[in-house]
């Protein structure tokens, strides 16, 4: 059985069933203002459609161009990489000179720390940027796009999450807001002709140290097997109540994901040929160029009120000199969207896993992974749990998920500093 949040329930269970499984498929939200549309990474399909591509579509990727991304600094849309004479007259902008000289000594110091060694515990996302580009633009830049795209202040994030996102090679210049690769998925989504039905989840029942049923408003569905849950660990763990194996209930009370939203505008276009925009201090982090519009990803802070994502986007439109969205604005909800990950999250995360993969819950997708998995990714976790056992299904995970963290994510030591 699939019991979970969003879209990407339909995209697990089509997972599975072509990997030969018949799962049910338990959808516990009410979906967005067009119930039709799923999300398909960087483009929209209706859900409606055929399922039969949909395996050939995800393995077969194919290469793409890298995307070409802006960046908004001040009110002024940037090409990226900026050349050095246009980051002096960005930065200097915003910050005065404040951000160069000390983007200047950090990176003095890093090439020092290369020659003699040393380093410092890198625990946050504040960490991981401070000593890489100073603290300006942490100020500026990377503190305001963190909350507008997980939800939360940059101190609620660890440094895995500044890792992965602004990472990269050391050829690779400057991580000025590079976005994780393969966000994007051709193809329709649906459940692979298993019939998805809308419910409101009471709790999980569990008898003999199993789960054996779902208990709905209007009765109860009972489990056989693994139950593969596309929701966070702490809605899980309301849903299991008093059956939550002690040594996950607390960890997972703090294992939240933020709500999302993906609002697609006809017409319109980027400036500067760009295909997509960032946006520290949002509304939306991220504006992408697709066929027939745009595409504006919205995360909700989390805990708050659902805010209305047409007249944020159409606010922030304008602010950009876009063409402000008519009346041919989509909205899709994408719930628990954004894992916020934070300092120590990892074991915690581990031992809540572990606890109730005995019960025969298991995580996948974005929120049930609680890691910022693409669709083929989340399509190819769902597939191969098929083929392991619960107390495996873990280090599957976490080999999928990307964020290349273990136990050394708590105590991030370097010999040197890391520069990207």
């Amino acid at each position: 059985m699939v019991l979970g949040l969003g879209p990407e329930v339909e995209l697990v269970a089509a997972a599975l069933r072509a990997a030969g499984e018949s799962p049910r498929v338990l959808r516990a939200d009410a979906g967005g203002d067009d119930e039709a549309l799923a999300w398909a990474g960087g483009c929209w399909a209706d859900a409606d459609g055929p399922a039969g591509g949909l395996w050939a579509d995800l393995r077969g990727g194919g290469s793409r161009p890298p995307p070409r991304v802006g960046l908004v600094l001040h009110g002024e849309v940037h090409a990226l990489p900026l050349s050095a004479l246009a980051a002096a007259r960005a930065l200097g902008k915003a910050g005065g000179g404040r951000p160069l000289r000390a983007l200047g000594r950090a990176k003095a110091w890093n090439a020092l720390a290369d020659i003699v060694g040393g380093g410092q515990e890198e625990r946050s996302y504040p960490d991981w940027v401070v000593r890489r580009l100073g603290q300006p633009l942490l100020e500026l830049v990377y503190g305001p796009y963190a909350f507008t795209r997980w939800g939360v202040p940059a101190s609620g994030l660890g440094a895995a999450v500044a890792q992965r996102h602004h990472g990269g090679s050391a050829a690779s210049g400057d991580p000025l807001l590079r976005p994780p690769a393969g966000d994007a998925v051709a193809g329709r989504l649906r459940a692979g002709g298993a019939r998805v039905e809308r419910v409101q989840v009471r709790a999980l029942r569990v008898e003999g140290g199993a789960v054996r049923g779902v208990q709905l408003a209007g009765g109860e569905v009972p489990v056989s097997g693994r139950l593969w849950v596309v929701a966070d660990p702490a809605t899980v763990g309301r849903w299991l109540g008093g059956a939550d194996p002690v040594e996950a209930h607390l960890p997972s009370a703090s294992l939240q994901a933020a709500d999302g939203w993906r609002v697609f505008t006809p017409g319109g276009a980027l400036p500067h040929g760009l295909d997509e925009l960032h946006c520290p201090g949002g509304p939306a982090w991220r504006v992408q160029a697709v066929e027939g519009g745009l595409l504006w990803d919205l995360t909700a802070p989390l805990g708050a009120a659902p805010a209305d994502p047409r007249a944020a986007v159409a606010d922030q439109a304008r602010a950009l000199g876009l063409e402000p969205p008519g009346s041919g604005a989509r909205v899709c909800l994408l719930p628990q969207h954004q894992p916020v990950w934070s300092p120590g999250c990892h074991a915690r995360l581990r031992r809540v896993a572990l606890a109730r993969a005995a019960l025969g819950v298991v995580g996948v997708g974005r929120a049930g992974l609680f890691a910022p998995l693409d669709p083929p990714a989340v399509a190819a976790h769902a597939a191969a749990l098929t083929e392991v056992p619960n107390d495996a299904a873990w280090e599957l995970g976490r080999e999928r998920s990307g964020l290349g963290v273990g136990d050394s994510e708590l105590h991030a030591s370097f010999r040197a500093f890391i520069r990207p």
